[in-house]
């Protein structure tokens, strides 16, 4: 299906948009975390300043996490890419065991290859970067919930930096 405007594909745009939230949740992060510095007011409480430091550290921990998220997906795309030229391939060479050829002349060698040995070098190309696929896909949701996680923290401290002693007050206590 495309889009009538641009003829991308909902694929693509669905792409391209998670790849706007992505560089909007980093530049969000970093921004709160500039902020929360920016205003910090110390001198209350030692609670208030320990919810204010870890808030602080779990921002900062967030957008750099978040970073290093978004640093691996080119690699990660172009592993996708292989994976989809090598499947074509793979697809075409069968294509032309059906019809009964067992060589094919491969322009990069200047020379005729058995297609059952360019088939498996494919096929084994194929399985090595799903591994690969795999293992970067794995780690790749390792740091997005790292990010995610050590952002609702540090919103969460910093939340509660700014309103314990208002909450406190309201129940008569003070802090310490």
């Amino acid at each position: 299906m495309t889009d009538n405007n641009s003829g991308q594909t909902e694929r693509e745009i669905a792409q391209k948009v998670q790849m706007q939230f992505r560089f909007y949740a980093i530049s969000l992060i970093f921004t709160l975390l500039a902020l929360s510095v920016q205003t910090a007011n110390f001198g209350h409480s030692k609670l208030e300043i320990m919810y204010e430091l870890l808030s602080w550290s779990f921002l900062l921990a967030s957008g750099l996490s978040g970073l290093w998220y978004i640093e691996g997906e080119p690699v990660f795309r172009v592993k996708l890419a292989y994976q989809s030229e090598y499947s074509q391939h793979v697809t075409h060479i069968k294509a032309l065991q059906l019809q009964g050829e067992d060589t094919s002349y491969i322009l990069q060698t200047g020379a005729d290859e058995k297609l059952n040995d360019r088939l498996a070098s494919y096929e084994s190309a194929l399985k090595l970067l799903n591994s690969k696929i795999s293992e970067l896909n794995e780690v790749a949701g390792r740091k997005y919930n790292f990010s995610k996680y050590c952002f609702i923290a540090g919103i969460i401290l910093l939340f509660l930096s700014r309103s314990s002693a208002a909450i406190a007050s309201l129940f008569g206590c003070t802090l310490l």
